[in-house]
């Protein structure tokens, strides 16, 4: 991760193909399986219209009835090897209105992926550590996932 730059950059490798690892993370029931920090929050809300333009509303909830949600648009969306798209959180968390930007890139490498995920423009570095915790949960969860696909 780049501090002075509030930039969080993952990579990580999938045994599976781009186009299984691309539809994971873009089919609301594949994401409602595994897009999640830990075991104990779940994505109860999964709504995308992939196409530029286009939004997606994740809400995500911890069984109480609650849910934080995060919403977006689609800037680009190239099937199976790019997504840019925004990410702003909605009220009542302290991050809400501050809109960040996520490029997921899918690398087809013979038939393995490499994901690379960069999330930029936050507001501090506490927001960033925290997405940073979320972020490496969630793709921890979609290596499990995509091994049952």
């Amino acid at each position: 991760r780049n501090d002075t730059e509030r930039k969080l950059v993952i990579r990580q490798m999938f045994p599976f193909s781009r186009e299984l690892v691309f539809a994971a993370w873009t089919k609301p029931e594949h994401l409602k399986k595994w897009f999640c920090p830990d075991k104990n929050i779940s994505l109860e809300l999964a709504e995308v219209d992939l196409r530029e333009g286009g939004e997606y509303r994740f809400g995500f909830g911890e069984g109480d009835g609650t849910m934080d949600i995060v919403k977006g648009t689609f800037l680009k969306v190239l099937v199976p090897e790019k997504l840019i798209y925004s990410w702003v959180w909605e009220p009542p968390i302290p991050e809400a209105g501050v809109i960040t930007h996520v490029t997921v890139d899918f690398l087809d490498l013979q038939g393995k992926t490499e994901l690379v995920l960069t999330h930029e423009k936050f507001g501090d570095i506490e927001m960033l550590k925290k997405h940073e915790w979320g972020w490496c949960g969630a793709i921890g969860h979609l290596q499990e996932f995509c091994r049952e696909l």
